[in-house]
């Protein structure tokens, strides 16, 4: 008695990650607990030293572009450790913050004055949703 499997059972059965997928979780997971350490560091010291904390041109405090860069960090992790676990919506979630750095980048005009930081950070945001791209097309039908 044979069974029938569909291409997405299939696909599910075949799990295995790539050199590229691998790399890419495993810089994800190192470079974002390291930002999540470091701007929790930044948040606290502005909370202890309050005289550093000048306003921007938004209007919003430093110590609340930290907690709002923090938080990001926060679900962008928990997006990865979905993409390890083969969850689509990691894959959508981390594609959304790449999104949300590019309009983040757009805000930097604004706040610091420097086109060229802000074109090197858009351009660094467009790269990582090629990569995204590139990595995780070959994947998705294995993704649930």
């Amino acid at each position: 008695m044979t069974t029938s499997t569909t291409t997405r059972e299939n696909h599910i059965q075949m799990r295995k990650r790539g050199f590229w997928l691998k790399a890419y979780l495993y810089v994800s997971l190192f470079t974002l607990s390291l930002t999540i350490f470091f701007l929790s560091w930044i948040f606290i010291a502005l909370m202890v030293k309050p005289q550093f904390q000048h306003v921007g041109s938004l209007g919003l405090s430093n110590l609340w572009w930290e907690l709002i860069l923090d938080i990001i960090s926060v679900i962008a992790l928990v997006c990865i450790v979905g993409i390890w676990y083969w969850k689509k919506w990691g894959v959508y979630g981390i594609f959304c913050i790449q999104i949300l750095g590019m309009l983040y980048s757009f805000i930097g005009v604004y706040r610091y004055l420097s086109y060229s930081l802000v074109a090197f950070n858009f351009a660094a945001n467009v790269f990582w949703c090629v990569v995204i791209i590139l990595v995780f097309r070959p994947y998705w039908r294995s993704m649930d």
